[in-house]
């Protein structure tokens, strides 16, 4: 059986955060905006490759993911169950 595990759930919670704090710091020194643009393109190419629907290739958003961790969650398109290893 298809999962999605859980630890590209976490690593992309943890590049959205480090984004935005990049982009907070970018107000005060500019260089921090290329960071945040690299640490956005990071979480882009993981939800893109990892975090999509492991049975109609659909994408899925981050909340309802981490909501699949402890929950029963169905996909909206194909209505089969995704399953957080």
């Amino acid at each position: 059986m298809r999962m999605i595990h859980s630890k590209y759930i976490t690593l992309s919670w943890i590049l959205l955060i480090v984004s935005a704090l990049c982009m907070y710091n970018g107000f005060y020194n500019h260089i921090w905006f290329v960071l945040a643009a690299l640490f956005l393109g990071l979480y882009i190419f993981v939800h893109i490759k990892f975090l999509r629907c492991p049975h109609c290739g659909k994408f899925v958003n981050l909340d309802r993911l981490t909501y699949a961790r402890k929950h029963k969650y169905f996909c909206n398109f194909c209505g089969n169950e995704i399953k957080v290893e």
